[in-house]
């Protein structure tokens, strides 16, 4: 059949996920859509959902520790500002052995961030290894909200 994929339409794509192993990776699946539309080549559908997938893919897993860097330290601005106003107030003595310091939550919210960064750097080694495994074997991967934004671009 003209659109089923071929081993090498699977090891290409395959490879195309490798982006958070191998530099410069992450720009292999625009610079093939790229070439392919200016050289008039026909994309089997297979191809075509994972250079998407995989351009999405990439995307995201380099963006979101930085969106999630930048939200733990709004947080963290937001909570120091709060306990500095708490110890400026003339509370009791009681009261102020309950409020944390600053530097004691600072501590916390980056030991925070440092732990949800290291699950989340082997949640996406172990997703890109199911990403590369499945597209080998010639399978169309699912990853929830990537697969369905590929989809709909793809209709």
């Amino acid at each position: 059949m003209y659109n089923t994929p071929d081993a090498k339409d699977k090891i290409l794509c395959s490879l195309l996920y490798t982006g958070i192993f191998i530099p410069f990776a992450t720009l292999a699946p625009i610079v093939w859509i790229v070439v392919a539309n200016i050289k008039k080549i026909y994309l089997k559908e297979f191809v075509k959902y994972h250079c998407f997938q995989a351009v999405l893919f990439n995307m995201i897993i380099f963006f979101l520790p930085g969106l999630f860097d930048l939200l733990v330290s709004f947080i963290g601005n937001i909570l120091e500002v709060f306990i500095v106003f708490a110890q400026s107030l003339n509370l009791p003595e009681e009261i102020q052995g309950f409020i944390i310091s600053s530097e004691s939550l600072l501590n916390l919210l980056n030991q925070f961030k440092a732990l949800i960064l290291q699950i989340y750097s082997i949640f996406i080694k172990v997703l890109t290894f199911y990403a590369i495994v499945w597209t080998a074997r010639g399978k169309f991967t699912y990853i929830p909200p990537i697969s369905q934004a590929v989809n709909q671009l793809l209709r």
